[in-house]
């Protein structure tokens, strides 16, 4: 069974940086991977646009991972720590498209030790609606954000960008039955990218709605058989 571990996404538009769990070297396990391609969906220019972002995923360190997308284009990904297990394309603004994003088999191919393995990713395109954030609320320091989760979402994740864009706030994954977050200092350091906010500065607050692969429950990590992330956008100011 592959054990892989996946610092949450992304979403979604920012990588996150993933790792193996390290494993007895007396004991070295057969390399295993997984493929996972998934959709984003965003208002940009005032309609609903998608963009693609693939990942590949291995229990050892790779030296080379692209992706074949069902009509037979390539594409290169880029390794996205160190010791080289996650490769990775993330979605840019500039990839997003009215168009609707292609469905079928994606086949991953990566090179472990000069040897090259396969594995692929089915993809099926649902149109994930978006949640509907309710309530923004800032009282001393500490944001109250509440929302309508969208018929098909399985659960939600939040974010806060910096006035340059920057990410400077991730919450860990909120299940579906859950749609409320209180954000403040009590949250953990590893969830504030870059401190806690400035006061009176402008942050744009992101909900993250996700959808899983239809074989997802029966897996070790959903957080690696995403099917589509749908994002909702609000303007916060920080008091």
């Amino acid at each position: 069974m592959i054990k892989i571990q996946k610092i949450s996404t992304a979403f979604i538009l920012l990588v996150a940086v993933a790792g193996i769990i390290s494993c007895n070297e007396d004991n070295v396990e057969p390399f295993e991977g997984i493929g996972d391609v998934y959709t984003t969906k965003r208002i940009i220019h005032d309609e609903p646009q998608y963009a693609q972002s693939y990942f590949a995923y291995g229990t050892q360190p790779m030296s080379m991972a692209k992706v074949s997308t069902p009509d037979g284009d390539e594409i290169q990904l880029t390794a996205t720590d160190a010791i080289e297990n996650t490769w990775a394309k993330s979605a840019d603004l500039f990839d997003y498209s009215p168009d609707f994003p292609m469905e079928g088999d994606y086949l991953f191919t990566v090179l472990h030790e000069d040897v090259p393995h396969e594995f692929s990713d089915k993809v099926t395109f649902i149109d994930l609606d978006f949640s509907e954030i309710t309530l923004t609320e800032m009282i001393d320091g500490v944001l109250t954000v509440e929302w309508s989760a969208g018929p098909d979402s399985q659960g939600h994740s939040i974010r806060l960008l910096s006035p340059t864009g920057d990410l400077a706030f991730i919450s860990s994954f909120v299940l579906e039955q859950n749609t409320k977050l209180v954000i403040g200092e009590n949250m953990g350091a590893e969830n504030w990218a870059d401190g806690y906010p400035n006061v009176g500065e402008d942050y744009t607050l992101e909900l993250h709605s996700f959808a899983f692969e239809s074989t997802a429950a029966n897996q070790d990590r959903i957080d690696l058989h995403i099917e589509e992330i749908a994002i909702s956008e609000e303007t916060v100011t920080w008091e």
